[in-house]
C-alpha cells in the first residue's frame, strides 16, 4: 500500500495529503481548491549510481494556477453593485446634461435680451445725441424763410407726399406705385459769375476723407432713404445739374420714403439737412418742415 505524503496548502494553510509521485506534481487544495506544485519525493540512491534524469517529453509543465470560481453570493453582491453604480452614474450623467442644456438655454435668453436692451441703449443714445446737435443748429423755417449764401438763396417751397412721376426713354409719363416725400427747392443766384449746380438728388459728395448726402430725418431723428430711380429719364421737377447765370432762379425736386414703420399722419416735423457741397462750398444747410407744409396728393394730382 502506498504512503501519502502531506503538505500545507500556501493559500489557506490547509494540511493537504496527495500520493507521492516521481516528479513534479499539482496538487489541489480540497478547501479552497487551489492549486500548487510539490516537489516529487526522491528515493534514495544506491551508492555509485546517479538518479538518470526525466526525459523532456515526461516532463509537466506547470501553468499559471487556476482561477477559482466565485461563489453564488459573491457573484449576486458583485453584480448588485456594478449594477447600482452604473444606475447612479446613469442619473448623474442625465441630471449634469439637463443642467448644461438649461444653462445653454438661459445663457442664450440672456444673451439675446442683453443684446436687445444694449441695441435699444443705443438707438436711445444716438437719437438724444441727434436731438442735443439739432438744439444746437440753426434751423430756416421751410416755405417761409429762404437761407443766403452771399449772393445764393436757397429756399423749401413745398413738400408732398404721393405717388410720384417720371419719364421713361421714350419720354412716356409712369406714376410709382409708392408713395413718397417730394421735397421741391428753389435756388436763386445773384453773383456777376455763373454757379455750377449739381442736384442733391442721386448724388453725394466729397467732404475730406468722407462724402456727404442730403438727408431727411423726423422729430425723433428717424431717417428717411432716398430711392434714386437710375432706369428712367427724369424725376417731375427735378434738375439734375445747371448754370445759374446772375439773377436767374432754378427748380429742382429731391424724394424720400417715409422712416419704417411710419406712415405720414405720425410726421410732426421733418428735418432737412443740405450739403453745401453742391454749389462748391463746403457745410450744410438746415430746414426744417412743418407738418403743416406737407400736402396729400393722389394718382391724378398735377398731371401735364
Amino acid at each position: 500500500m502506498t504512503t501519502l505524503e502531506q503538505t500545507e496548502c500556501p493559500e489557506c494553510s490547509q494540511i493537504v495529503h496527495y500520493q507521492p509521485q516521481r516528479w513534479k506534481a499539482q496538487v489541489v487544495c480540497s478547501n479552497c481548491q487551489a492549486t500548487f506544485p510539490v516537489e516529487a519525493v526522491q528515493p534514495p540512491s544506491l551508492p555509485g549510481a546517479e538518479p538518470s534524469p526525466i526525459p523532456s517529453h515526461l516532463q509537466k509543465e506547470s501553468g499559471p494556477p487556476e482561477l477559482t470560481e466565485p461563489s453564488a453570493s459573491e457573484t449576486k453582491e458583485s453584480e448588485t453593485f456594478r449594477y447600482q453604480r452604473s444606475k447612479v452614474g446613469g442619473v448623474m450623467m442625465t441630471a449634469i446634461l439637463i443642467v448644461l442644456i438649461a444653462g445653454g438655454v438661459v445663457g442664450g435668453i440672456v444673451g439675446l435680451a442683453m443684446l436687445d436692451k444694449n441695441s435699444t441703449d443705443n438707438k436711445k443714445a444716438e437719437r438724444e445725441r441727434k436731438e442735443e446737435a439739432n438744439k444746437k443748429i440753426d434751423y430756416t423755417l421751410a416755405g417761409k424763410k429762404r437761407v443766403k449764401l452771399g449772393d445764393l438763396e436757397v429756399g423749401v417751397k413745398l413738400v408732398e407726399f404721393g405717388p410720384v412721376r417720371v419719364k421713361d426713354q421714350t419720354n412716356k409719363v409712369h406714376v410709382s406705385s409708392e408713395q413718397l416725400l417730394q421735397v421741391y427747392l428753389e435756388i436763386r443766384s445773384r453773383r456777376s459769375s455763373d454757379v455750377e449746380y449739381v442736384s442733391w438728388y442721386g448724388n453725394s459728395f466729397a467732404r475730406g476723407d468722407d462724402r456727404v448726402v442730403a438727408e431727411l430725418t423726423d422729430q425723433d431723428g428717424r431717417s428717411c432713404d432716398m430711392p434714386v430711380y437710375g432706369d428712367v429719364k427724369g424725376l417731375f421737377g427735378h434738375t439734375p445739374q445747371a448754370v445759374i447765370a446772375r439773377n436767374e432762379r432754378i427748380q429742382d425736386c429731391i424724394i424720400f420714403e417715409l422712416p419704417k414703420n411710419t406712415t405720414v399722419t405720425d410726421i410732426k416735423e421733418l428735418r432737412l439737412s443740405l450739403p453745401m457741397e453742391c454749389f462748391g462750398n463746403e457745410g450744410n444747410l438746415y430746414f426744417k418742415i412743418p407738418q403743416e407744409l406737407i400736402t396729400l396728393v393722389s394718382d391724378d394730382s398735377g398731371d401735364e
